[in-house]
């Protein structure tokens, strides 16, 4: 009997031992897959981290030039727009000063000191000069600066197809180049166009179609306008970088309704500067002429008289000039103007290879400029033209500069 009860007593022993001894496993399996839980996790963080510090570093290395890429872009857009008919919607919204509230905001945009923009004709200063008959401005380089970011961010905007002129990847030869084949050319000039864009009208686009706070959209027009020799007012100056772009975006319906006019008649429209061109393959009547200045001047300008003309260029050897180019049906040709001062510019860069004439290091800086721009624009006009002689004369001069 009492062995039986001993037998009873340890086997009862033995299974609590043995339950204990599955709970302790049990928990050594909780601890396992505890542990392996956590490993997993802290190699996930691990990634995690390691990932968030690769971004950041991408991001430290790619904020530079994302000024830079996005502009870019817009070009490309932009360019891609000159294939296009009719007007672009204009997205006011994708410049970057589009609804600029601060002054603050607005100095950090033009990277310069906030105290700076209190007063602008005293910080900013230009001078004004008179050259060959013509009233222009040149900025200093504090200004020259200012002025090329407000461009930037200006060509953010994607710019009408029909403007050439001031406009980055654009030229006078692209916009010859789009009346080549048309026999039929109305060609006219705004008069006086930049004089007469006013204080008003540059302030007007920033403030209401930039959506930019009183204060901010005065600095930007006075930063980007100037009081012309013998005039008593502000307006765009000849000679600023801004100038160009903001003369068309002021006027922006006057160039488009002539657009619109052009593309329901089937004309071809382009614009550079202030120089306007329809051409059609068809016959313009003076109807046309007579529409054209009727729009200038319901935007308070006049047509220039003198620049002003209808012009047949279909019959064999008729041809007209435009933006410095000549114009044929066939094609574009070289003014003679052109080839006349490529061979003085060579003429006096012989004399001065041979010992005759004796010129300063800057003066020979100058001339070697000229040499080479008048190259480079007769073979943008034709390309199939070559110049090696006059380059190496260029070279052996550039070699003689100390």
């Amino acid at each position: 009997m009492k062995h039986a009860k001993h037998r009873k007593k340890q086997c009862l022993n033995d299974y609590y031992q043995a339950l204990k001894e599955i709970t302790i496993v049990k928990n050594l399996v909780y601890v396992v897959k505890a542990i392996q839980y956590l490993t997993i996790l802290k190699i996930i963080i691990a990634i995690i981290f390691f990932t968030l510090q690769v971004i950041v570093k991408i991001i430290s290395w790619v904020i530079p030039y994302l000024e830079i890429i996005y502009n870019f872009l817009s070009q490309v857009t932009s360019l891609f727009c000159c294939f296009q008919r009719g007007n672009v919607k204009m997205y006011w919204k994708s410049c970057r000063l589009y609804g600029v509230k601060s002054k603050r905001e607005l100095s950090y945009l033009l990277k310069v000191p906030l105290e700076s923009l209190k007063n602008i004709d005293e910080n900013y200063i230009s001078e004004n000069f008179v050259y060959d008959g013509r009233e222009l401005t040149n900025p200093s380089d504090k200004l020259k600066k200012v002025l090329e970011r407000i461009l930037g961010y200006l060509f953010m905007l994607r710019i009408p197809p029909y403007e050439y002129g001031g406009i980055k990847g654009r030229n006078a030869i692209q916009n010859v180049q789009r009346h080549v084949g048309h026999g039929f050319i109305l060609r006219t000039d705004i008069r006086h166009f930049f004089p007469n864009t006013k204080y008003d009208n540059v302030f007007d686009l920033f403030r209401n179609k930039l959506n930019m706070s009183i204060d901010c959209a005065t600095i930007l027009t006075l930063l980007t306008t100037n009081v012309a020799v013998n005039a008593s007012y502000r307006s765009l100056a000849q000679g600023y970088p801004t100038s160009p772009v903001l003369s068309l975006l002021s006027y922006l319906d006057l160039f488009n309704e002539i657009s619109d006019y052009a593309d329901e008649h089937k004309f071809t429209f382009t614009a550079y500067y202030d120089d306007l061109t329809l051409s059609s393959e068809t016959f313009i009547n003076k109807s046309h002429l007579r529409m054209i200045e009727h729009i200038i001047k319901k935007y308070g300008f006049d047509a220039h008289p003198q620049k002003t003309k209808l012009v047949k260029v279909s019959k064999v050897h008729s041809k007209i000039k435009i933006t410095g180019v000549l114009l044929q049906k066939d094609g574009l040709y070289v003014p003679k103007k052109l080839y006349k001062g490529l061979y003085e510019y060579v003429q006096r860069l012989r004399s001065v290879l041979s010992g005759d004439v004796s010129i300063s290091n800057e003066e020979k800086k100058t001339l070697i400029q000229q040499v080479r721009g008048c190259i480079a624009a007769i073979q943008v006009i034709s390309d199939d033209e070559s110049f090696q002689g006059y380059e190496d004369m260029a070279r052996s001069l550039e070699k003689t500069i100390i």
